[in-house]
C-alpha cells in the first residue's frame, strides 16, 4: 500500500492538526493509502492518542536525518502549510525527492501568514483550504488552481441536540488571543441590547485575562462565561442560540472548523468579513456576515428578536455543512489528487540555488511575507535616517498576529536568538506593548550582536525616560 507522510508544525488541537488527521483516518478506513504523520514540534498527547487508534503513526519533533528517512519511505509528502519557523526550515534544508502537495490552512493575504510564489512553484499540488484563497491573485497564477476545505469529523458531533436554558446564549468557540479573534470582542458583545443575554467563550490562547479585565471595564462581568478549552465541542454547542465569532481585520482564517461545526450544530453563526470566515457563511441565508463592528452588534440583537429568521438561517446553516464539508470528503477528494500524483516521479528540489548566499534569520523571515510588509526590508537596508524612522514606527505598530503569532516577530526571534535585527523588532514591538524591561533586554541584545548603536541608543533613552 502506497504511503502518504503529512508534515505540519504542531499536531496539536488546532483546526489544521484534525483536519488532517480526518483525511488520515478516512483514507486509512477505505484502504486507498497508509499514513503516517511528522508533528516538527512536540505533539499534543491526545492527538498522537487518537492518531494510533485508526494505526497512523506519530513522528514528533524528529532530527534530519529521522525526517528525512521519513520523506525517502514516503511515496507522498503532504505538508500542512502555515507559516512557521520549523516548517520554512524544512523547507530550506536538503528535501530528498518526493512528490510534494502543499494544503494552505492560512487565507494567505496577512503577514506574517503569507501565500508567496515560491511556495507555489516548489510544490507538485496546491491546494487551498477555502474559497477566500482560492480568490487570491497568486492563488489563480496556478493552472490548475484547487480548493478542498479542512473540515471536522462530524463523528465528534454525534446526537448534538439543543438543551432547554433559561438565557440567550452568544457563543465562542476558538482562538482566545487577538492574533485571531477581535480585540473589541467584550465591547461588540456587552453593548448588544439583549436582556438575558449569556456570553460563552471558550478556547485556549493569551486573551482570558484582558477580556475578564474588559468586561469588568464594561460593567458587564456577569454576563460573561470564561470556559478555557473544551474538548467535548458538541456538549457545548447545544446550549448555543447563536454562534458570535467575531474575528480581526488581520485574521488568518480559511474554512474554520468550529465554524462549519457551529453550521453543522444548527447554530447559525454571526461574523465579520475579514478573511476565510467572511467566506464560509451565506449572509442571510446561512447566517450574517456583519460587514462592521456595528452591523455584528446589531445582528446579534436581530437574531435575539427574530427566533423565526434565527431557526430558519440554523437550518440552512446545517443542511449546507451537511452538503459540502466533513473530513470524510475531504479525505475522497485527496485520495483522488494522491492517485494522480502517484503517476509522476519522484523529483528533487530545492528551495535556495547552491550557490545562494546564506541568510539570517531576519532575512528567513522578510523572505516569508512576500511583498505584504515592506519596512521590515527598509529597516534592514535603507540608509537614510527619515525612511528607518517610519520603517520602526510601522513594526511597532506591528498587529498582534504579526508580532506575537505564530510566524511572527517574536516566533521567529525565538528559533534565532542571535540575530541583530530580529532582537531589534522584537524590542520594537514589546516596547509598543508596554512590556518596557523585556523590550530594553532586547534592544542591549542586538546591540551586543552588532546592531547599530546609534539606532539602539534612541529606544532605550525612551525606555530609561518613562521609567
Amino acid at each position: 500500500m502506497k504511503k502518504v507522510l503529512h508534515l505540519i508544525s504542531s499536531f496539536a488541537h488546532g483546526g489544521a492538526a484534525r483536519a488532517l488527521l480526518g483525511v488520515a483516518r478516512y483514507s486509512t478506513r477505505r484502504g486507498k493509502f497508509q499514513h503516517e504523520i511528522v508533528s516538527l514540534r512536540p505533539a499534543a498527547p491526545f492527538m498522537v492518542a487518537d492518531a494510533l487508534r485508526d494505526g497512523i503513526a506519530v513522528i514528533q519533533a524528529p532530527n534530519a536525518a529521522t525526517l528525512r528517512a521519513a520523506i525517502e519511505t514516503s511515496d507522498i509528502a503532504l505538508a500542512h502549510f502555515w507559516n512557521t519557523p520549523e516548517l520554512y526550515a524544512w523547507l530550506r534544508s536538503e528535501v530528498p525527492p518526493t512528490r510534494l502537495a502543499f494544503w494552505f490552512d492560512i487565507a494567505g493575504d496577512q503577514p506574517p501568514q503569507v501565500i508567496t510564489r515560491a511556495l507555489l512553484d516548489y510544490a507538485d499540488c496546491a491546494v487551498a483550504s477555502g474559497r477566500y484563497t482560492l480568490t487570491l491573485p497568486v492563488f489563480q497564477t496556478l493552472a490548475d488552481a484547487r480548493m478542498i476545505p479542512t473540515s471536522p469529523d462530524w463523528e465528534r458531533l454525534t446526537d448534538v441536540q439543543s438543551v432547554p436554558h433559561a438565557t440567550f446564549n452568544v457563543g465562542y468557540i476558538g482562538t482566545v488571543d487577538f492574533v485571531k479573534m477581535h480585540a473589541q470582542y467584550v465591547r461588540l458583545s456587552a453593548q448588544a441590547n439583549i436582556p438575558n443575554a449569556r456570553f460563552i467563550v471558550a478556547g485556549s490562547g493569551n486573551g482570558f485575562v484582558t477580556l475578564r479585565r474588559q468586561a469588568q471595564e464594561w460593567g458587564a462581568a456577569e454576563r460573561f462565561e470564561w470556559r478555557g478549552y473544551v474538548e467535548d465541542v458538541g456538549a457545548l454547542l447545544q446550549t448555543f442560540d447563536v454562534f458570535g465569532y467575531p474575528l480581526c481585520p488581520e485574521n488568518y482564517s480559511t474554512s474554520e472548523l468550529v465554524l462549519q461545526e457551529a453550521m453543522y450544530a444548527g447554530i447559525p453563526p454571526v461574523v465579520l468579513p475579514y478573511g476565510g470566515a467572511g467566506r464560509v457563511v451565506q449572509n442571510h441565508v446561512t447566517g450574517i456576515v456583519a460587514q462592521n463592528e456595528i452591523e455584528y452588534t446589531n445582528a446579534l440583537e436581530f437574531l435575539y428578536q427574530h427566533p423565526d429568521e434565527r431557526a430558519r438561517l440554523g437550518n440552512n446553516a446545517r443542511a449546507y455543512a451537511q452538503t459540502f464539508f466533513g473530513a470524510e470528503k475531504s479525505a475522497q477528494q485527496w485520495d483522488d489528487i494522491f492517485e494522480s500524483m502517484l503517476g509522476a516521479p519522484k523529483r528533487a528540489r530545492r528551495w535556495m540555488p547552491h550557490d545562494a548566499k546564506i541568510l539570517s534569520g531576519a532575512e528567513f523571515f522578510v523572505q516569508g511575507l512576500g511583498d505584504t510588509a515592506p519596512q521590515f526590508r527598509t529597516s534592514m537596508v535603507s540608509t537614510d535616517a527619515d525612511e528607518l524612522h517610519e520603517a520602526d514606527a510601522r513594526i511597532a505598530a506591528s498587529a498582534p498576529v504579526l508580532a506575537n503569532g505564530d510566524g511572527g516577530i517574536l516566533s521567529y526571534r525565538h528559533a534565532y536568538p542571535n540575530d541583530s535585527h530580529l532582537r531589534f523588532w522584537s524590542g520594537l514591538v514589546l516596547h509598543a506593548q508596554g512590556r518596557r524591561a523585556l523590550a530594553a533586554a532586547e534592544f542591549v541584545a542586538a546591540r551586543a550582536l552588532g546592531f547599530s548603536s546609534a539606532r539602539v541608543a534612541q529606544y532605550l533613552t525612551h525606555i530609561v525616560g518613562e521609567a
